[in-house]
């Protein structure tokens, strides 16, 4: 390789190459990403949320903090997550289910290969929803039919990159990410970058947060 070949691109590259891709696309989402959303939303205690890709917890945990823990229902496809409800494949979900729990909000960080299909599958079950993506997700010919369909309220890009395996890994991130905001009654789409929230901020979290400094530079 060029040793002066530093670019983004080369990065990314030689990144995919020595670290293999997660098992179902399982990236814990750091807390900081999740508390940056809520903070935004405002969201009042109560607000019942379902998070459907809930991995270990790491969303879950930080939404039922600030909606309370009996209105989060957490799910996710791989049986052994170790947090919520097991095998539950939020892409076969009948109308039945969000009907019976109801949610003001679907939240979460979805697998990148089937994000569309969980915009429009979160979208047939309420009409607010926040979807952490790659900031670059709509540059893509393949999306343009699914923004003219769905197009989000709100693209919130983070003004930090989230260190979802770095710090295991021991490299800097890579990857730009932005919350779509999908929110009932508003159609024109609207940009606002979010911060980063402050250490003190995290610390209010009744959880322990491993490597707090690390996440917050």
């Amino acid at each position: 390789m060029n040793p002066d070949d530093h670019t983004y691109a080369s990065a990314v590259v030689r990144s995919q190459k020595i670290h293999k891709r997660k098992a179902a696309d399982f990236y814990p989402t750091p807390p900081d990403v999740t508390v940056a959303l809520l903070r935004w939303l405002n969201l009042a205690y109560g607000t019942k949320v379902w998070e459907p890709a809930c991995g270990d917890g790491a969303m879950s945990r930080v939404l039922m903090e600030y909606v309370g823990e009996s209105n989060v229902l957490a799910s996710d496809l791989r049986e052994d997550s170790g947090f919520g409800r097991g095998g539950v494949n939020f892409l076969k979900c009948v109308p039945r289910v969000a009907t019976t729990y109801s949610p003001d909000w679907i939240i979460t960080n979805p697998p990148f290969d089937v994000a569309a299909a969980f915009i429009e599958k979160a979208l047939s079950f309420t009409d607010n929803v926040a979807m952490l993506l790659k900031s670059q997700y709509w540059h893509a010919k393949s999306r343009i039919h699914l923004f003219e369909r769905h197009p989000p309220s709100w693209v919130l890009p983070l003004t930090w990159r989230p260190a979802f395996l770095e710090l295991e890994r021991g490299t800097s991130p890579l990857m730009d990410v932005s919350w779509m905001v999908w929110r009932k009654g508003e159609t024109e789409t609207r940009f606002e970058p979010i911060r980063r929230p402050s250490a003190r901020e995290m610390s209010r979290l009744s959880f322990d947060i491993p490597e707090l400094s690390q996440l917050l530079g």
